[in-house]
């Protein structure tokens, strides 16, 4: 059975890859797993290649102090790199310039209305 963490990830995920969409970028790559960490999103913005991760949550879980984004600490900013260097590794592409960013995904629960933010090339 799917935990409720794991069904908003997902929802979180579809939400973010359609954002993309319209905004020209061509996904390529979804849950991308390695032992050091996990990449949800993965995708072309022109010549960029974008490791992207995805955060999510329903409105009555966030606050001013626990927006999306402010889960994506140093810690996890050094894994997502790691992941992405091996990644990067296999790649079969031609070479391109690469960033990791992280889109944070706000959902009231009430209106159902997402409040989609975009955090472009986020410090390793």
């Amino acid at each position: 059975m799917i935990t409720l963490k794991r069904q908003i990830g997902n929802l979180g995920e579809r939400l973010a890859e359609e954002y993309l969409k319209e905004k020209g970028y061509k996904v390529i790559g979804r849950n991308y797993f390695w032992r050091g960490g996990e990449i949800d999103l993965i995708a072309e913005d022109g010549e960029t290649l974008v490791f992207i991760e995805v955060k999510t949550r329903i409105e009555i879980q966030c606050n001013c102090h626990s927006c999306p984004e402010k889960a994506v600490d140093y810690s996890k900013q050094k894994k997502l790199f790691k992941t992405a260097q091996k990644y990067l590794q296999d790649y079969k592409g031609s070479l391109k310039n690469y960033r990791l960013d992280v889109i944070s995904i706000e959902i009231d629960k009430k209106t159902k209305k997402t409040k989609i933010r975009q955090f472009e090339n986020v410090p390793h």
